[in-house]
Formats: C-alpha cells, sequence, structure tokens
C-alpha cells in the first residue's frame, strides 16, 4: 500500500511538472508562431518573398510544435477540471487556429510564386514587353482561394472557442479574432482585385478610358485644370494611348450638358462644372466627376467610354522612375527631381504668348511617354514604385463604370473617393478663379481642433492658413490678372470645406470676419464654400466652426483628413479635447510608425484616419 501511494504521488508529481512544462512551451510556441507570421505579412508586403518564404516555415514549425503540446496527457486531464477546462478547450482552439492560419502563407505564398517572379520581383512577372501577363492572375487564383479557406477555418476555431475564465486566455481569443478579421478582409479584397484587375486591363473585351491629364497649378477641387485629353485602349493586359489633344477640342465641339446629381449641379454647377470641360472636376469626388466626364463625353461625341483615368505631372514624374527621364523638346528632360519645376511652372513661362508651341511640346512628352510605356522599355521595379507612389499621393486616379471593376479599385485605393461611412470625413479645397497658374505658389496649413462633451457631441474648429507665395510682377499666365480691378499676383479661390455627414451649424470667418458663406452637399456630406482673395506675398485665414452629434463610434471618436491633390501638399494639425478640457489622446489608423499623442502634426499627402480616445 505505501508502494502504492508513492507511486501515485509520483505520477501526480510528474503530471504537475508535464503540465507545467506543457503550459510554459505551449505559450512559447503560441508566441513565436505569432510573431513568426507578423514578419512574414511584413515581408510578403515589402515583396521580399525569399525571407516571407522563411518566416512562413517559422511559423508553421512552432504551430506544429504547439499542436503537440496538446496531445500531451496532462493537458488533456486539465480539460477535465473544473474551472479552466473551458480555457484549456481555448487554447485548443487557438492552437488550431495558428495551424490555419501558417497554412494560409504557405499557400498563398506558394500562389506568388506560381507566378514565377525573378529579378525584378512580382512585378517583373506580371509585365514584360509593354504587356502585363493576365494568365499569371488565373495561376495564382487557386492558391489565394486555398488560402482565404484556411482562413476561414482559423476564424471558425476561434468562433468556436469556448469562454474561458482565465484572462490572458479570454483576451488572447479575442486579439486573434480580431487580427483574423482583418486578415480575411485583406484576403478578399486581393481576390477581388486579382478577379477584377484583368477585366480592367481588357481580359474579356477591348475598354476604352478617357485619359485626363490635369494642372494642379490651376487648381481644381479633384487636381487641377484638365489642360489635354486622350483615350487609352486596354486589349488583353496591353495598354495604349489613341487619340490626344488639348481639352479645348472637346470645348469647342457640341455644346451638351451633362447628366449629374441633383446635388452636383447645386454646388457646382454654377462654375460650369456640367457644361465646361475646364470645369468639370471642381469637386473633389472623384467617381462622381468621373460619372459626369464620361455623360459629356458621350453626349459630345457619340461614344460610350468604360472608364476614366486621370493623372497629372507630378504621377508622370513618379512613372518616370521605371520609364527613365522623358525628352520634352525646348523643356529638356523630365524626371522625379525637375518634374514639378518643368512642367507645373516653366512651361508656362517659357511658351508665354505661344499657346502652340506650348500644346505641341506638352503633346511630344506625354506621347513619348507612352511609346516607352507602351514598348516595355522599362524598370518594371521603379515602375511599380512610381505607381505606388503616384496612387498613393492622389496623382493618378482611375474609375470604372463596371461596379464590380470600381470596388476592386477602392480596395487598391485608387479610386480617388472619399466615404463617410462612419469615419467622420473632413476636407478642405479650392477652385481656382484667377484662370492663371498661380495655385503653384499655394501654401495650406490646416489646423482642426475637436471638444467633444459629455453628451459626445462635437464642435470641430477649422482653420486653413493660406499663404500666396506668388511674386507680385511676374503676371503672364502664371500670376497675371484675368479679373477686372485685381492687380497681378492675386491668387483668387472658392474655397469649400466638406464636413462629416450629419454636420451642422456652420460658421465661416475671413480674417477674422463673420462671412456669409454659401451651402450645399457633396453627396451626403455638408459643404460650406466662399470666395478668398489673396494678394502676393501675403495670407489669409479662413475658419469654419461646426457642430456635430452621434460621431463616436465604439467608444472613440473617428476622424479622416482627405487630401486635395496640390502642387504643394498641405500641412495639418490635429487636437482634441474632453468636456473637462483635458486634451485627449490621438492615434492614426494604418501608420506603420504608429504615431500618437495630444497633437498630431503632418503632411496631407494622402488620406489620413485618426482615433481620438475618449
Amino acid at each position: 500500500m505505501k508502494i502504492l501511494r508513492s507511486v501515485v504521488v509520483a505520477l501526480f508529481v510528474i503530471l504537475v511538472l508535464d503540465a507545467c512544462y506543457t503550459a510554459a512551451r505551449l505559450t512559447l510556441e503560441l508566441r513565436w508562431t505569432a510573431s513568426a507570421l507578423d514578419k512574414a505579412a511584413t515581408k510578403l508586403e515589402a515583396a521580399k518573398f525569399n525571407k516571407a518564404e522563411r518566416d512562413f516555415d517559422s511559423a508553421r514549425t512552432h504551430a506544429r510544435a504547439a499542436e503537440r503540446m496538446t496531445g500531451h496527457l496532462s493537458f488533456n486531464l486539465l480539460s477535465h477540471l473544473p474551472g479552466i477546462g473551458s480555457d484549456v478547450d481555448a487554447i485548443d482552439s487557438l492552437v488550431a487556429a495558428v495551424n490555419h492560419s501558417a497554412d494560409a502563407g504557405v499557400t498563398a505564398l506558394d500562389g506568388i510564386q506560381a507566378m514565377d517572379p525573378h529579378d525584378e520581383g512580382l512585378a517583373g512577372a506580371l509585365y514584360e514587353d509593354g504587356r502585363v501577363d493576365l494568365a499569371a492572375f488565373d495561376m495564382a487564383r487557386t492558391y489565394v482561394d486555398d488560402a482565404v479557406g484556411l482562413l476561414g477555418a482559423a476564424r471558425r476555431e476561434v468562433a468556436m472557442a469556448p469562454e474561458g475564465n482565465i484572462p490572458p486566455v479570454s483576451h488572447a481569443v479575442e486579439k486573434a479574432g480580431d487580427r483574423l478579421d482583418s486578415a480575411l478582409d485583406s484576403a478578399h479584397e486581393g481576390v477581388r482585385v486579382m478577379e477584377q484587375l484583368p477585366r480592367l486591363l481588357g481580359a474579356d473585351r477591348p475598354r476604352h478610358y478617357f485619359l485626363a491629364f490635369q494642372s494642379p497649378s490651376e487648381a481644381r477641387g479633384g487636381g487641377g485644370l484638365i489642360g489635354f485629353y486622350g483615350i487609352l485602349e486596354a486589349d488583353d493586359g496591353k495598354v495604349e494611348l489613341g487619340h490626344l489633344e488639348p481639352i479645348g477640342e472637346l470645348t469647342n465641339s457640341r455644346k451638351e450638358t451633362a447628366d449629374a446629381p441633383g446635388w452636383f449641379r447645386d454646388l457646382y454647377g454654377g462654375v460650369g462644372a456640367v457644361d465646361e470641360w475646364r470645369q468639370v472636376n471642381a469637386s473633389i469626388n472623384f467617381p462622381v466627376v468621373s460619372e459626369v466626364i464620361l455623360d459629356r463625353y458621350q453626349r459630345s461625341t457619340g461614344e460610350q467610354l468604360d472608364g476614366v483615368i486621370a493623372m497629372d505631372p507630378l504621377a508622370l514624374g513618379d512613372l518616370t522612375q521605371g520609364t527613365g527621364p522623358i525628352q520634352a523638346g525646348a523643356l529638356g528632360k523630365i524626371g522625379p527631381r525637375n518634374v514639378r519645376e518643368v512642367l507645373l511652372r516653366d512651361v508656362y513661362l517659357d511658351y508665354q504668348g505661344r499657346p502652340i508651341a506650348q500644346n505641341r511640346a506638352l503633346k511630344i512628352l506625354v506621347d513619348h511617354f507612352w511609346d516607352r510605356l507602351g514598348g516595355g522599355r522599362v524598370d518594371v521595379t521603379g515602375l511599380s514604385d512610381g505607381l505606388s507612389d503616384a496612387a498613393s499621393g492622389g496623382h493618378l486616379k482611375i474609375f470604372a463604370g463596371d461596379p464590380a471593376i470600381e470596388a476592386a479599385l477602392v480596395d487598391l485605393g485608387i479610386d480617388g473617393g472619399y466615404t463617410d461611412e462612419h469615419s467622420n470625413v473632413q476636407s478642405v479645397f479650392n477652385n481656382n478663379w484667377s484662370a492663371n497658374k498661380i495655385d503653384y505658389y499655394l501654401h495650406r496649413t490646416i489646423e482642426t481642433h475637436i471638444v467633444l462633451d459629455a453628451k459626445g457631441e462635437a464642435t470641430v474648429t477649422t482653420t486653413a492658413l493660406l499663404s500666396n507665395f506668388a511674386p507680385p510682377d511676374q503676371g503672364g499666365l502664371m500670376s497675371g490678372s484675368h479679373i477686372e480691378g485685381q492687380a497681378d499676383g492675386t491668387n483668387t479661390m472658392s474655397l469649400f470645406f466638406l464636413m462629416p455627414e450629419g454636420s451642422r451649424d456652420p460658421v465661416v470667418t475671413i480674417d477674422g470676419r463673420r462671412d456669409a458663406a454659401f451651402r450645399g452637399h457633396d453627396d451626403v456630406s455638408p459643404v460650406a464654400w466662399t470666395i478668398v482673395r489673396i494678394p502676393a506675398g501675403e495670407a489669409s485665414t479662413v475658419t469654419l466652426t461646426y457642430k456635430l452629434a452621434g460621431g463616436i463610434r465604439g467608444g472613440h471618436f473617428p476622424f479622416t483628413l482627405f487630401p486635395q491633390t496640390t502642387v504643394n501638399p498641405d500641412s495639418f494639425e490635429l487636437t482634441a479635447e474632453g468636456p473637462s478640457g483635458r486634451l485627449l489622446e490621438i492615434s492614426e489608423i494604418d501608420d506603420e510608425d504608429g504615431s500618437s499623442g495630444q497633437l498630431i502634426r503632418g503632411v496631407l499627402d494622402r488620406e489620413r484616419r485618426f482615433r481620438i480616445e475618449l
């Protein structure tokens, strides 16, 4: 009997030690798996496929090790103990989920490698000799679908995990669910892009797009005056530029008024946005502007197009990372370093009074660029980087009339649209009224302060500091006055404040004096706007105050600053305070550097999304 008691005690001690070892080792294996998956995802996003492969393999190795830990006798016995049995089952679900997640990463990488990325990376495998290899997308789809299925299985495991009693286990389950939801959202977006991008490029039939070449030196809400337009044809992965002419060709064609939404007519019709090609992009809402462009083009020419692609000289400069410098006649070679000065200033000064010669030089430049692009004489990695830079800065935007393709463009963030679905979007934009290129010299700083009261209502004060650095004696097309009684160098603009949906009681002041601002809506977003005149070398301060109830979402106040595409990106400041006057913590969403604090400063060169903690 004594021997039996000793054996039982020994077995109990062994089980306790094994349980301690299993718990410790299982925790480490799960942490190592999560860390390896994070590293792999970062490297995959950066197109470092070989390094991502090593991390995914490491994640799978640790996930399998964790799975073996759950097979220990002590682990199985713990699941039968009252009070912690549900936690053990939850851990079992987590282990199954990380195994599925690791397998999903390996499968997705297999799909990328099936595209045969070579020295120039994935972009080089997809683009060669001026054509996108659409077959490569089909080759990868099976792998991507399998990866999505595995992520779905992982999410189901977490969803079925029982509610535990140990806080760290419950927290781990909740965190895993959030991360898998995010991963699944991204994966589904990737599937949509892989389905629709080939169609955008003419996989199912030739598609034709209106190319709007804009100049932000003469500001428009949608980016800048459309000086040139062209027709692009996409067929089986190859994009070619056909017709290319100054926008005056359409201006002089049959006059037709576009069929635009009522709010668009009410807000922008007065400046000619529905019947003047030079004003058509007065709104910052690029998808709707594109629909107006397509409708006007069809009414003027009888031709129905499939979408709109808008780009400006800064986008062209970004894309020369792939094509190399482009010869622009007497203007010389154009590249990323000099495109801003040459195409947004010098071209108007050097060709002063010679519009035909100016148009000829710009036409030659654009023709040379598309010839090189279509001929495949490019550095594919540089071209890919240039596309990313141009799209993120809003200098390249694409709209497709096909809803499924447009949804994929939204996923890619290249659609040029803003959305106010629970994100409290604010934007400040201006339209040039001087009929010159004076916005080359305009610099803007946007300061926003949000006060939240005890009921959650926000009082938002946004101040736009507008500085006009135009020389007073330059004149001509750059800064000459085309308004009677106005001195050269004066920047006259219509300044628009777009507020979050549901905002009310807007009050506008200009340099401290209350202004009788105009009102309207851009889709569902309220807008207040006014006329501002800034003499050369001077500045003006325009302030908007408005109220917003019901802006709080899930215990925090989201806020989005949506940029206008300009020559000089806006600087911005954002602060917020609570009912007691205490400054609130603000964190930026999707910021790689993890910016946070009570005062956020930066450059509004892309959409910036924030979360204000209450």
